[in-house]
């Protein structure tokens, strides 16, 4: 449910989920794991949509392989504005 850990997930697990995988997020609505996604969203381009679950639960589903930008995990620029 933190920044750092969804980013840590996302830059290093992101590219090994096959397409049509899904990504189960179980703190999204009031949770720093959501702008995380948003930001890693933004920076690579994609718009997956977002299927709510409960009141604080969402998944996705992966449609499209992406090149995950690294060098942004390495230099700490999350946002496509850094």
């Amino acid at each position: 449910d933190m920044y750092e850990s969804t980013v840590d997930v996302l830059y290093h697990l992101y590219e090994k989920l096959s397409i049509g995988g899904y990504v189960i997020m179980d703190d999204w609505n009031g949770f720093p794991s959501r702008i995380a996604c948003l930001d890693f969203f933004k920076a690579h381009d994609i718009s997956p949509e977002i299927v709510p679950i409960d009141s604080l639960s969402i998944y996705w589903k992966k449609t499209e392989q992406i090149k995950v930008q690294y060098w942004r995990y390495q230099q700490m620029q999350f946002t496509s504005e850094a």
